[in-house]
């Protein structure tokens, strides 16, 4: 959710590198074929697999805390005779510190030429552990244990107590380790060393270690997640120094990357969110083998291993779906992909300029969706840009449906007449109708009587400043607000954390009919009244929340000074999280109204909506219900389903009782304790957001007007009067042709 953990993220953003530019971006040729999956064993199998690796014709993995942390499962799956075998691990305890090892794992593993196999092993005690012990196993083809190689003093340094130093992959090999480590937030270092304890090199990478891939004639691999950016790179490390080189750049809009074990060795394979790809040796010729939306039993996340048996067609490790009686434990089967003549129908789902985030739950959905029909999926796609999405509309080629989260995406189908009113398939569905939905939210998205889309969740957007200086005071006109200000001993640093172009955004709505009058077809910009606005905004900060110094901010509310924020409130704990920050001493308002009410609900997440052009428009209503209410689909913000958002409330009151702190929030040298909400604080959460009224989602023309123009006076180069006078002619001229 956006505001949760704001300022913690964009510390950490600020903190992630930039991908070097060595080679421009590959574009990745789509298959026109059609694949699909089967389950190969009749029973699923539920345990939490830590870690596994291919070898030829063979699946390893570990099936760690089976019985106890000290006892494993290592399972062989012959993907060619499709037997399954296992082989309980009892580790010897003896050999870890400690009384009692919580817990145990293994990485990717060897097998030697006469089948015996070798697996890594760390033990702690805890996250907070200041020391750990690394072993090698190694199992005869009998899974008999005959050699354990310590390979703790060698390793020890590079893992000292930070959660941040773990080890995030581990290859094994004859004599080496190869494994990644991190100082700082998603960014890895890769690190090979001999089993004598020689470090051949140590290379920080530009991101976070996905996989890694150790070719037949020795080449290093890497999959790295550049988050900052949202792309993958292919890397390869020279064995000697560990120079990277980048065979394949920018892999777009994917949270996954995992290696394949393929047939062909002039072949690499790795899959993505999207599907398994494949390219030359030199990261040329990048070509999709099969979509994932083909194969409707798992998300990219789901499949733990992927390789090509002898007749081409592919065997996956993957969760299968369902639930198990176990916390963490997962249903796994072993399934074939093949090619198939079958073509299934497809429903495009389509997003721009998603966030990582956003995107991941969008498939995640959509996967869910498909493992119960067989007939048709629903395929997410993600825009680079509006513009994108756009042009494609303009040529005959619309998706089924569509995020209209953005107003302009809303405006562009609502204007073509191409977004089918909602109300219909509510009014025919016999399990759900608008009731089941929050009323605000449905208003978002109305429009001359029609309801073009429902928003998945909701935020509640307004003001919040130190409860000592707003006393009783509920809300404000914007003369109240500026005589307000005024009064502060320090009226211009009081709204020093105010962002000039989101606080004209959020106040504009409320104050345009003032200067505008849509039913008469004229503005009136050029007024005392519009300069002032101006004039007082030109005050704010032209810094983005990104650059604010949390710990000077969180002194000056301490030592009393007024200092104000835009708040999006996503939830209850949000609201305390707001109040926290402000010693427990803030006051949400509204943004300054004719009303003094000033409180927004916009939408948050993703609004579907359906084209008119959609084929199946009865499946594609069946995909939107079941994003919007699916329990299985995790809403980030205000649910508008009514029985989650219920179920919101009532957990909250369930936690009243509970007097320690839920959880702790750091910001630099600021530790923050966020409690649970307490009986006053989830009334006031109810009645704020009972109070606020929908943003309307669509004409938005007037407002990115105002915002182009004012950027000249805010910086200088106009006089306020020049602003308006040129806000009054474009302004006027977008109504006369309108």
């Amino acid at each position: 959710m956006r505001s949760r953990a704001f300022v913690l993220f964009m510390l950490l953003m600020i903190m992630i590198s930039m991908a070097a530019c060595e080679k421009a971006q590959e574009s990745i040729k789509r298959t026109e074929d059609h694949y699909s999956a089967e389950r190969i064993l009749p029973e699923d199998f539920g345990f939490f697999v830590s870690a596994s690796f291919e070898e030829q014709s063979s699946i390893y993995l570990d099936g760690g805390y089976v019985d106890e942390p000290g006892v494993s499962v290592v399972w062989r799956f012959d993907t060619e005779t499709n037997e399954l075998n296992k082989t309980v691990l009892h580790r010897d305890k003896n050999r870890f510190p400690g009384e009692k090892i919580k817990s145990c794992f293994m990485d990717s593993g060897y097998v030697g030429e006469d089948g015996s196999y070798s697996i890594m092993c760390m033990s702690f005690q805890g996250m907070e552990d200041e020391r750990h012990d690394f072993f090698k196993y190694t199992y005869d083809l009998n899974g008999e244990l005959y050699q354990v190689t310590d390979l703790t003093d060698y390793l020890q340094g590079f893992f000292e107590g930070l959660m941040t130093r773990y080890p995030m992959n581990i290859v094994l090999l004859p004599g080496e380790v190869l494994f990644t480590y991190s100082e700082e937030p998603l960014v890895s270092n890769f690190v090979c060393m001999e089993e004598s304890g020689k470090v051949a090199f140590d290379t920080k990478l530009d991101g976070f270690v996905l996989d890694v891939q150790i070719c037949e004639d020795g080449r290093i691999l890497v999959l790295e997640k550049i988050f900052r950016d949202n792309v993958v790179n292919l890397l390869e490390l020279d064995r000697k120094t560990g120079k990277k080189k980048i065979l394949v750049k920018n892999i777009k809009n994917t949270d996954t990357g995992l290696f394949a074990g393929g047939n062909d060795p002039d072949k690499i394979y790795f899959l993505t969110d999207e599907g398994l790809m494949q390219c030359d040796l030199n990261g040329r010729n990048v070509c999709e083998i099969f979509r994932l939306s083909d194969v409707n039993v798992a998300r990219a996340q789901d499949i733990k291993a992927i390789t090509q048996i002898s007749d081409g067609s592919w065997c996956a490790l993957m969760d299968a779906g369902g639930k198990t009686d176990k916390k963490l434990y997962m249903n796994y089967n072993f399934f074939r992909i093949r090619k198939t003549e079958a073509a299934t129908r497809e429903l495009t789902l389509a997003l721009t300029d998603a966030e990582p985030a956003l995107l991941s739950e969008c498939r995640e959905a959509a996967a869910l969706f498909n493992r119960f029909h067989n007939d048709v999926r629903i395929v997410v796609k993600n825009y680079d840009s509006i513009e994108e999405l756009v042009k494609e509309i303009t040529a005959g080629k619309i998706p089924d449906l569509v995020d209209v989260s953005d107003a302009s995406i809303e405006e562009s189908l609502g204007e073509k007449e191409l977004l089918e009113d909602l109300r219909g398939f509510l009014d025919r569905d016999e399990e759900l109708s608008e009731t089941d939905f929050l009323k605000k939210a449905l208003e978002i998205y109305e429009k001359d009587g029609k309801l073009w889309a429902i928003p998945e969740s909701v935020s509640v957007m307004a003001l919040i400043g130190n409860e000592d200086y707003l006393a009783d005071r509920e809300g404000w006109t914007f003369d109240e607000f500026k005589d307000f200000i005024g009064t502060l001993p320090d009226p211009t640093a009081s709204r020093k954390y105010l962002v000039r172009n989101d606080f004209l955004k959020y106040v504009c709505p409320l104050l345009l009919s003032h200067f505008v009058d849509l039913s008469a077809g004229n503005c009136h910009f050029e007024t005392e009244e519009f300069y002032e606005l101006l004039e007082f905004i030109k005050n704010c900060s032209e810094n983005e929340y990104g650059e604010m110094q949390f710990e000077r901010f969180y002194d000056e509310i301490r030592s009393g000074e007024f200092r104000m924020i835009m708040a999006g409130i996503t939830g209850i704990q949000d609201y305390e999280l707001l109040l926290s920050m402000y010693s427990h001493n803030g006051k949400v308002i509204g943004f300054p109204s004719d009303d003094g009410n000033g409180i927004y609900i916009i939408p948050e997440g993703v609004a579907p909506a359906i084209t008119t052009t959609c084929p199946e428009k009865e499946i594609a209503w069946e995909f939107v219900k079941f994003f919007l209410s699916e329990e299985a689909h995790v809403v980030r913000g205000i649910p508008t389903y009514v029985p989650e958002y219920e179920s919101m409330i009532r957990e909250a009151r369930q936690e009243v009782d509970h007097h320690e702190p839920q959880m702790q929030l750091s910001y630099g040298n600021v530790y923050l304790d966020i409690p649970y909400a307490d009986e006053k604080d989830i009334d006031a959460f109810e009645k704020l957001f009972g109070n606020g009224f929908a943003i309307k989602a669509g004409d938005d023309t007037i407002l990115q007007i105002i915002l182009e123009e004012a950027q000249s006076y805010f910086k200088g180069r106009s006089t306020v009067g020049q602003v308006a006078e040129r806000i009054q002619n474009r302004v006027q001229l977008y109504l006369d042709e309108k």
